[in-house]
């Protein structure tokens, strides 16, 4: 659909945007950006699952729908995307590097998991509120 394409495509824009960016804005600034503008835009689509019930029109909670999800793949492209990667190459030491590396790659994994596994009973349970545990 439209709105995945162009999702994708921001997607792909804001990574080449942020490699730029890194070193001139620092990583903890970027981190700050990235962590607000998830926390906002996550906010901002629950406030959008409410208004669906509300006597809005449709098609502008459609689009707000999308919108904040955009704005979550930048934010989430500005911040905790691709700085991870790189702190974590920079403060293992070079003979541990590939081990412990290993390590943290397998937990991102596991939680991914547990995201993946777990989403559709916390949809369930949390209803058009399931987005605000990933707030916290």
């Amino acid at each position: 659909s439209l709105a995945s394409t162009l999702v994708a495509f921001i997607n792909w824009f804001a990574s080449c945007i942020v490699t730029f960016l890194i070193d001139k804005a620092g990583r903890k600034t970027l981190l700050f950006i990235g962590n607000v503008g998830q926390f906002l835009s996550l906010a901002g689509l629950t406030l959008s699952f409410l208004a669906q019930g509300l006597e809005y029109s449709q098609l502008l909670v459609n689009i707000l729908s999308v919108a904040f999800i955009i704005m979550f793949v930048v934010a989430f492209e500005i911040g905790n995307g691709p700085i991870p990667w790189m702190i974590l190459a920079e403060i293992f030491p070079d003979d541990a590097r590939p081990y412990l590396s290993s390590i943290c790659v397998m937990f991102n994994w596991t939680a991914n998991f547990f995201v993946a596994q777990f989403f559709d009973s916390m949809q369930k349970s949390l209803g058009i509120f399931v987005y605000i545990p990933f707030m916290v």
